[in-house]
């Protein structure tokens, strides 16, 4: 994912290494002072809208920020979102304000339209990580260090769940109807752009689709529709036309049906798994004015033949058409039972189990 960002934003490389929750990144240059720590947590208030044709979800969010300076000293740190919709993203200050202690707080309130990419091989199957990449614009790494801290201390935060309020059952149950969140991550990071390095914070959200409403509007109804044009083998061997007729208006019929309900399906070039159920749904009809053609041709010169292989495939070609389809629906259908099972609680009050709490854990060589 910050590879896709970097390539998207500008960034010429990513820097191989990741930092640890709580550490901020290493001064660039020997000898220049230290960057001014800010300590950040985010408050997520919204995630919703989220559009597979725009690639875009809508979020409302604010972070509050918070440093050690004289109290002369003016600065300010300028934060964005690294994948905002250019246009799209208002930013409002809420708080800015020097504490006798010492302390600058600075709370920025973002809302507007962030780009989002994730894989819809698998729709309706499929997850989304919504991604909130915050930087400073134009302050670099030796300028301002970035990292995450509890919301309510200047403790580094050691989980998602210290530095990451989140409201679960009011975004999974009212705006987010068709989503259901299945973890939370948090790292910080620094980009390399060529000319200076840059620190991040990240909050990355995955959410897996509740697939029903595809399932009962377009593979049901693709299914009903090919079932019932299996109904042409009922019909006299030898009426090829009637068979067509059947077979012709079960075609239309799902048609009709896709290019009503085209405004609710991802436009994407390739093949998805609601792509290929509806295609094999097409094939299959193919197939039956195939057999129904050469039962007719065999009607003429031997009737029981051509009676003996319509039984046959009025059992057999549906039986295949079920067999293929469920071998289509079933990787996607088990990861949607697998999401369901581990997702985070939607009831109200429960806590989040401490098995979704993601870390980036440095490793042994330094290196995360």
């Amino acid at each position: 994912a910050s590879q896709a960002i970097c390539t998207t934003f500008g960034p010429s490389r990513a820097s191989q290494r990741v930092f640890p929750l709580g550490l901020a990144a290493p001064r660039l240059h020997v000898g220049m002072p230290d960057p001014r720590a800010v300590s950040v947590c985010c408050n997520m208030h919204e995630i919703s809208r989220v559009d597979a044709v725009t690639s875009t979800a809508y979020i409302d969010c604010f972070f509050k920020c918070s440093w050690s300076c004289e109290k002369e000293d003016t600065w300010r740190p300028d934060l964005f979102l690294l994948n905002e919709v250019a246009g799209d993203m208002h930013t409002a200050i809420m708080v800015d304000e020097h504490r006798s202690s010492g302390r600058r707080t600075y709370n920025v309130r973002l809302v507007g339209r962030v780009a989002v990419y994730w894989d819809l091989h698998a729709f309706p199957f499929d997850m989304l990580p919504v991604e909130l990449k915050l930087e400073c614009r134009g302050q670099p790494s030796d300028e301002v260090s970035l990292r995450w801290v509890k919301a309510h201390s200047e403790e580094p935060a050691r989980s998602w769940s210290e530095c990451v309020c989140f409201d679960f059952p009011d975004v999974t149950r009212r705006r987010l109807v068709e989503w259901a969140m299945r973890k939370i991550v948090v790292e910080s990071s620094t980009f390399d752009y060529g000319h200076a390095k840059y620190d991040c914070l990240t909050v990355r959200a995955f959410l897996w689709r509740r697939p029903m409403y595809y399932v009962m509007k377009v593979f049901f109804l693709v299914t009903l529709v090919s079932l019932c044009s299996v109904t042409s083998f009922q019909l006299p061997v030898a009426e090829f036309k009637d068979r067509v007729d059947v077979i012709v208006t079960c075609m239309l019929a799902q048609a009709a049906m896709l290019f009503v309900g085209s405004d609710a399906l991802p436009k994407v070039s390739f093949q998805t798994v609601n792509d290929r159920l509806i295609n094999l749904s097409f094939a299959f009809k193919g197939a039956l004015l195939m057999a129904s053609w050469i039962v007719g041709a065999l009607s003429a010169d031997d009737p029981d033949l051509a009676q003996s292989i319509n039984d046959y495939c009025y059992w057999i070609m549906p039986l295949c058409y079920v067999v293929i389809a469920v071998a289509v629906i079933a990787p996607g259908a088990a990861r949607t039972a697998w999401n369901a099972t581990a997702s985070l609680p939607r009831g109200k009050g429960t806590a989040v189990p401490e098995v979704q709490h993601q870390l980036l854990e440095e490793g042994p060589g330094g290196d995360a």
